[in-house]
């Protein structure tokens, strides 16, 4: 796992660092586990809207107390919800973003090509006119990608798909 995350840390960097300075930021990650991603997006943005969605949330609940003990999510700004990759999820979407858009989203979830193709066509309508989407953990999901949304630029990483306008 950490060779994968050593290979995803400059990517990810690259990318996001046009992020960092603004001052309206929703960060959506799908597949948060024991939260630890959030709690670095938390720190990385703390003026942002963090939004963790995951199947099964009891990961996160019971590791909680650890990652604020850690000093994670002093800024206040996760939010946590239920949520299967496998629905249309539009509906769903609409209530937890209440009008924001999404600045950045991170699907770390279910890395089947079905799962992926469905939460990005729930996303697709609340992404902000100046979006990152990464796929994490899939080798070809790229290609459907690109025939879907042909006017979307998505790169191609080995295991990493970065999506942008």
């Amino acid at each position: 796992m950490s060779e994968i995350a050593n290979y995803y840390a400059p990517i990810y960097s690259s990318y996001m660092k046009d992020y960092l300075n603004r001052k309206t930021i929703i960060l959506v990650e799908c597949g948060i586990l024991r939260g630890t991603g959030l709690a670095i997006w938390s720190d990385l943005f703390p003026r942002g809207r963090i939004i963790g969605l995951d199947i099964d949330l009891d990961n996160i609940h019971n590791n909680m107390s650890n990652l604020k003990n850690s000093g994670a999510f002093k800024n206040n700004n996760l939010e946590l919800y239920e949520f299967d990759q496998f629905q249309d999820n539009v509906e769903k979407f609409k209530c937890i973003l209440k009008g924001d858009k999404i600045s950045i989203f991170i699907d770390d979830g279910v890395h089947a090509d079905e799962a992926i193709i469905k939460t990005m066509l729930s996303v697709h309508p609340f992404l902000s006119d100046y979006f990152l989407y990464i796929i994490e953990d899939n080798k070809h999901v790229h290609k459907k990608i690109r025939k879907i949304f042909p006017k979307f630029n998505v790169k191609d990483y080995d295991a990493l798909t970065v999506i942008t306008p």
